[in-house]
C-alpha cells in the first residue's frame, strides 16, 4: 500500500518531530507538524462493538494476559464508571502517533492513529481509525475518525511511583552502541522508532533509568515537541506485561537543565473495549 502524509491538526500549540535520524540535540531536530494530543482522538464509540475474546493483543509480542485481565462490551454496553475518565489535571504525559502506512482490517482499508495517556493510577491505550478509498495509486480519507479500541491498564498498588527532579544537559550525547531496549526482539513499528529516537535527546542517566525500568517493552510510543516559546518536552511510554514507564522531561527555551518526571507502574487488572487487533 502506498503511504500517507502526515497532516496539521488541531494542538496544544507545538510541533511534533517527524523524523529524528541521528539527532542527539534539540536544535538539530526537524519540526514539520503540528502535534496531535489525547484531546484530538474520539472518546467514545460510535457503536457498540463486541469486546476480543483474547487479550493475547493487549500488549504487542504475545505477552501473557494477566489473570485479572477484564473483557467488556464497549459502546452503551459498558457499566457506568467501569473505565474511569481522567481528569486533564492528573494528567503526567500524554501522545498520539498516526500511522503513515494504510492498513487492512477485513475487507476494508483503514488509517490508525494509536494515543496514549498516563494519570499516577493508570495508563489508557486507544486505537482510533478511519476508513479510506483509493484513489488512482493514493488513498483518500472516506469517513471520520471513530474510537475502535480502548485498553485500560490499572497501577497495582493504586498509585505509580512518581520521581521528580532536576538533570543537566549532557555534553556528550549517546553513541550508537548505548543499548536502548527498544524492543523484545519482534519488529519495531514507526511509532516505537519514534519513541526510542526521543530519548536519546534526554541526559544520559534519566535515559539509562527508563531503559533499565522497562528494558524489552512489548509497547512504547512518545516524541520530543517543541513550543512556540522555544521549550522542548520529551513524553515517552515503556510497557511489557508487567510493568510501565512513563517519562515527562522538560527543557525550558535557553536552559542547562531539564525538569524531569518519571512514573513506574506495576501493571494491575485490565480493561478492554473495541475490536481486536
Amino acid at each position: 500500500m502506498g503511504e500517507l502524509g502526515r497532516p496539521t491538526a488541531t494542538g496544544r500549540g507545538l510541533g511534533a518531530a517527524t523524523n529524528l535520524g541521528s539527532s542527539r540535540d534539540t536544535s538539530e531536530a526537524t519540526f514539520t507538524t503540528t502535534a496531535l494530543v489525547f484531546d484530538d482522538m474520539p472518546q467514545d464509540f460510535a457503536v457498540a462493538r463486541t469486546a476480543s475474546s483474547s487479550t493475547a493483543l493487549v500488549l504487542r509480542g504475545g505477552a501473557s494476559p494477566d489473570r485479572s485481565t477484564a473483557l467488556v462490551r464497549a459502546g452503551d454496553v459498558v457499566p457506568s464508571g467501569s473505565v474511569p475518565v481522567p481528569s486533564k489535571r492528573e494528567i503526567i504525559a500524554d501522545g498520539v502517533h498516526q500511522y503513515t502506512k494504510p492498513r487492512r482490517r477485513g475487507s476494508d482499508v483503514v488509517q490508525r492513529r494509536v494515543g496514549w495517556l498516563a494519570t499516577p493510577s493508570l495508563i489508557q491505550v486507544i486505537t482510533v481509525e478511519r476508513p479510506l478509498r483509493q484513489d488512482g495509486k493514493a488513498y483518500r480519507p472516506a469517513g471520520d475518525w471513530e474510537l475502535a479500541r480502548r485498553v485500560t491498564y490499572d497501577c497495582a498498588s493504586g498509585t505509580a511511583q512518581r520521581r521528580k527532579g532536576v538533570v543537566t544537559s549532557d555534553a556528550v550525547r549517546s553513541s550508537a552502541s548505548e543499548p536502548s531496549g527498544a524492543s523484545n526482539g519482534s519488529p519495531v513499528d514507526e511509532a516505537a522508532e519514534l519513541a526510542e529516537s526521543a530519548l536519546q535527546f534526554v541526559p544520559a542517566s534519566v535515559r539509562r533509568t527508563v531503559v533499565s525500568s522497562v528494558p524489552a517493552p512489548l509497547f512504547t510510543s512518545g516524541n520530543i515537541y517543541r513550543y512556540k516559546n522555544g521549550k522542548h518536552t520529551v513524553e515517552v511510554v515503556r510497557m511489557d506485561a508487567a510493568r510501565a514507564v512513563v517519562l515527562n522531561a522538560v527543557l525550558d527555551a535557553g536552559a542547562s537543565q531539564w525538569s524531569v518526571e518519571q512514573a513506574t507502574y506495576d501493571l494491575g487488572p485490565t480493561r478492554v473495549e473495541g475490536l481486536d487487533g
